[in-house]
């Protein structure tokens, strides 16, 4: 989606991230490097052919929690 490079680069420059409604709906974030694994272990698997696999962590967290944790690991004020 890439907010978190969106509130990475509002708070780089100084600035709170934007966030609409009220920031509690909720989505499940997930590593580049498990996207990737998760496809090759698909392409891997004669189980997977023709089939709609989604990639997910199991864990949601709220869009305003994400822009709260991602300012404490810049360092930034707290949003």
């Amino acid at each position: 989606t890439g907010v978190l490079a969106n509130f990475a680069s509002r708070l780089a420059a100084g600035n709170a991230p934007t966030i609409f409604e009220d920031g509690e709906q909720k989505r499940d974030f997930v590593h580049v490097r498990d996207v990737a694994r998760a496809f090759r272990l698909a392409l891997e698997s004669p189980r997977a052919a023709g089939e709609v696999l989604n990639v997910g962590s199991g864990q949601s967290y709220s869009i305003c929690g994400v822009a709260r944790l991602l300012a404490g690991a810049m360092g930034a004020p707290q949003v």
